[in-house]
This record gives C-alpha cells, structure tokens and sequence, in this order.
C-alpha cells in the first residue's frame, strides 16, 4: 500500500519547515528555543516578547503559491514574499528590530 498524497504532501511540508528552520538557525541560533512549529501546524511561528507572533507559511493567490513570512504590524500585519533562503533571517532580524539573536525566552 502506498501512501496517499495528503500524507506526502504533509510529509513534504514538514520536512519544507525544518528546511526553513535551519537556515533561520545558522544565522539567528538564539531563536532555537522560540521558532517551532507542532506536528499538525502548516507553518513556522516565532513569539515576539511585545506580543504577537511572525508566522512563516504558505499563501495562495489564484494560481500562485508562495512561502510568506508575515510580521505584526500597525494597522495591518505586513505580509513579505520570500525570493531567497536568506530572505528569511533577514526580515526575522529587521521585526526584532536588528538585535539579532532572539537569545532567551520572549518578555
């Protein structure tokens, strides 16, 4: 018996946001113990000590699906397409605003 393409496809989006995470590691490892995602959630999230929470994940737009990084904002939450691995801890790093690491627990 084969598996069937739901449990491929959560496999691959597993897999996808362990990918992610680890690039996010090598250039923020302070974040280890605040970026995590559980068995069942299709996304990364990283709890910010002010409150709130970057979700990283996929979005669909029609026919495109893209990887998003989406940060708190004011009024809106600011939504950042993804075009590169380094995408990722560059716009993590900029919401923390540049300190970094993310070294400890939130607040």
């Amino acid at each position: 018996m084969f598996p069937t393409r739901d449990i491929t496809d959560a496999a691959t989006l597993f897999y996808d946001l362990e990918r992610i995470r680890g690039w996010i590691l090598d250039e923020l490892p302070g974040l280890q113990d605040r970026l995590h995602h559980g068995d069942a959630d299709p996304y990364l999230t990283l709890d910010l000590a002010e409150g709130g929470r970057i979700v990283i994940g996929k979005m669909a737009t029609g026919i495109l699906t893209r990887w998003v990084v989406v940060v708190p904002g004011d009024p809106k939450p600011v939504i950042h397409e993804i075009e590169g691995k380094e995408d990722y801890a560059r716009i993590i790093r900029e919401a923390l605003g540049g300190a970094a690491t993310g070294a400890g627990s939130p607040g």
